[in-house]
């Protein structure tokens, strides 16, 4: 329980620390959404903070594997389910800032995130059941 706890807590930071780093960078290189008419926001808003949610995110599971812990023993006795996740997420993820910046058609986000689905599917990942301390279990068949 600690080690998870303290990777959340570690993704939690890094993405913290990131965070404004990567509006600065967005910034820099005009990778922000200007407002207009159909804009809720008022000022420019960076389009790519996602970078600093990924990178925060792997940075802190990352190092699981090398984890002489329970934890870092789950992960590689299901490296190939974990692989899987990563590369998914991966995909996910760039197609994600592609379309921040170069406003990808809807037909390449939804194949990416399609293929992506498959490999989850095909890696045999699944939630069988939610379990929520104080509660009954939710079995989700």
């Amino acid at each position: 329980m600690k080690t998870y706890l303290f990777t959340y807590c570690l993704a939690l930071l890094l993405v913290m620390g990131l965070t404004p780093l990567v509006i600065l960078w967005a910034r820099k290189r005009g990778l922000v959404d200007k407002p207009d008419i159909r804009k809720i926001h008022s000022l420019p808003v960076a389009r790519v903070g996602g970078i600093a949610i990924f990178l925060g995110i792997m940075l802190a599971i990352i190092p699981l594997f090398c984890l002489p812990t329970m934890t870092g023993q789950m992960f590689r006795s299901n490296s190939y389910e974990i692989l899987a996740l990563f590369i998914t997420s991966t995909c996910i993820f760039a197609v994600g800032l592609y379309d921040d910046i170069k406003n990808a058609r809807i037909c390449t986000k939804l194949v990416v995130e399609t293929l992506a689905a498959i490999v989850v599917i095909a890696a045999r990942i699944h939630i069988d059941t939610i379990h929520i301390r104080g509660l009954s279990p939710i079995n989700l068949g």
